[in-house]
């Protein structure tokens, strides 16, 4: 059971600023976002449960029945999330539970539960938790040059890209300040059904003339990896009229960063390049802006790309973020850029 306590536990999103009307709202939102992983997490813990009785009572066969029928409903999951989030994006969390969930099946059906098999167990499912979290930055790069997904532009230079998802919202002038009197630039990824909004287009054209850069976001959240391939690609030339004001972009981040394949293969064809990013503090899961800042100064390195959020219930954790965290990277030398009007090569 400690795994999968271990599994519940890290997957419930927290918000430490819910006391104030905007953590609350992004509290609820973040929770409607993670119902997805609810049955995941059910199943976790009922394969855990049935798994134990049937190693401590070898005799109740109706109980390794129901552990047989719900492994192979794991299974079922797993290649699920293999086939429609793939491993490219921030689907690593579906992938993680997933694994803990075969972890302890595995370790359920050892008959003699000693000290040294549960010490094992627990080891690995906080490796899990660890590097779907923190995941190592090694195999960001991996994964970009297999797949050409950008998550860190190398450079030798001291510089990091910060970007913004889910803007514009009423806070992005804020945010515009902010970023002014600090002397950063951001890319922001606009979200284009938000561009119908006057006063939300008004922010959002005048970040670009303060020259700040932009990206496609999608025109709505709908996961990209839940759609056909037609429906992604209507998504995205939706957010090209919605956001033709403001000129062209080579950048997309899909809604969720869910990548797929399909997906990326309907970016290319655009002539467009998918980024994502490798100081991602999960911010739209919490509001700590103290995690949010220690997160990224730990993993911070020159061409890193930073993720963080605007939007509603999110927006004021991120301006009390950025105003940390921008002093400390100035400290260290860094210099804070929106990502290049260009991908570079990234060899």
């Amino acid at each position: 059971m400690a795994c999968g306590l271990a599994v519940l536990v890290v997957s419930t999103p927290v918000c430490w600023d819910s006391n104030t009307t905007e953590g609350v709202r992004a509290y609820r939102e973040s929770q409607l976002a993670t119902k997805p992983f609810v049955g995941i997490v059910a199943v976790v813990l009922l394969t855990a449960v049935f798994a134990r009785i049937a190693a401590i009572h070898p005799q109740n066969h109706m109980a390794s029945r129901i552990v047989r029928v719900l492994q192979g409903l794991l299974l079922v999951m797993w290649a699920w999330t293999f086939c429609t989030a793939s491993t490219f994006g921030f689907a690593t969390p579906l992938l993680w539970l997933t694994g803990v969930a075969l972890l302890e099946w595995t370790a359920g059906r050892i008959r003699k539960r000693t000290p040294r098999a549960l010490f094992v167990s627990a080891f690995l499912a906080l490796w899990l938790m660890t590097a779907a979290i923190y995941p190592p930055l090694w195999l960001l790069d991996a994964v970009q040059e297999r797949t050409g997904i950008v998550f860190h532009i190398p450079t030798n230079d001291a510089v990091v890209y910060l970007t913004l998802d889910d803007a514009p919202s009423p806070k992005t002038a804020d945010i515009l300040s902010l970023l002014s009197r600090e002397q950063a630039q951001v890319t922001f990824f606009f979200e284009g059904q938000r561009l119908g909004d006057d006063s939300l287009n008004s922010v959002a054209l005048q970040a670009v003339r303060d020259g700040h850069r932009f990206g496609n976001h999608q025109y709505s959240r709908r996961i990209g990896a839940m759609l056909t391939e037609n429906e992604f690609r209507s998504e995205l030339e939706e957010f090209d009229r919605a956001a033709e004001s403001f000129g062209s972009t080579n950048w997309v981040r899909p809604a969720n960063g869910f990548v797929n394949p399909s997906m990326l293969r309907t970016i290319r064809e655009r002539g467009q390049t998918c980024v994502l990013g490798d100081c991602f503090p999960w911010d739209y899961l919490h509001g700590s802006t103290t995690f949010n800042v220690r997160y990224i100064t730990s993993r911070i390195r020159p061409g890193s790309i930073i993720i963080l959020h605007d939007g509603p219930g999110r927006a004021e954790s991120t301006i009390e973020t950025l105003s940390r965290l921008l002093s400390l990277l100035k400290q260290r030398g860094y210099q804070v850029k929106a990502l290049p009007s260009r991908p570079l090569p990234l060899n």
